[in-house]
């Protein structure tokens, strides 16, 4: 497992410093998050922008602890709770990655069959998601997602995509979520 960035949320109760609030903005943008009021022409612009910090940084950590043998890895980005948000989170950071990178993509093996509802944002039903079982057999999978919290996430994902037959499953993400200072570098 490996994160680019530390990521504090607004409830910590301290004052955030500078490059902090840009680690939360960074991610607030790449997440694309329909739910802020703005318009559909704000949230590409500012996911795009966000991509853009992001993927060479990702592309120079994949190239360092894999080496050549990333183009064994497929990527599988860990769907968000609706489908349009996983589509403008994801569909890009996965074409553009493993066009850099030479991973496969997996992208469009994974998807939301029906819309749920952010936790984060207080939601009570689950999203439903397809999974095709037969194209992971006997790979290397390098499982993204956009914050680790808790690891609760990538661990079900891991352990689904480990039965239907993956070989190996590493994980990255943007950032790791610390709640206190004492963990501040």
């Amino acid at each position: 497992y490996f994160s680019l960035y530390n990521y504090y949320p607004t409830t910590c109760d301290w004052d955030a410093s500078e490059s902090e609030w840009d680690v939360r903005n960074l991610i607030w943008d790449f997440k694309a998050n329909p739910n802020r009021p703005q318009s559909e022409y704000e949230i590409r612009t500012r996911h795009e922008q966000a991509l853009n910090r992001v993927l060479p940084k990702l592309v120079k950590v994949i190239n360092h602890y894999f080496g050549s043998k990333k183009s064994k890895l497929t990527l599988v980005c860990i769907p968000s709770s609706k489908r349009i948000v996983t589509e403008r989170r994801y569909k890009d950071l996965a074409q553009k990655l493993c066009s850099a990178t030479g991973m496969s993509n997996g992208y469009d093996y994974v998807s939301v069959t029906s819309d749920g509802e952010a936790k984060h944002l207080g939601g009570t039903s689950s999203a439903e998601f397809g999974i095709d079982s037969s194209y992971f057999k006997d790979r290397y999978v390098l499982l993204f997602d956009d914050v680790y919290t808790t690891g609760a996430t990538l661990n079900v994902c891991s352990r689904l995509l480990k039965e239907m037959g993956a070989k190996n499953v590493f994980c990255a993400a943007i950032a790791t979520t610390l709640l206190d200072e004492k963990h501040k570098e």
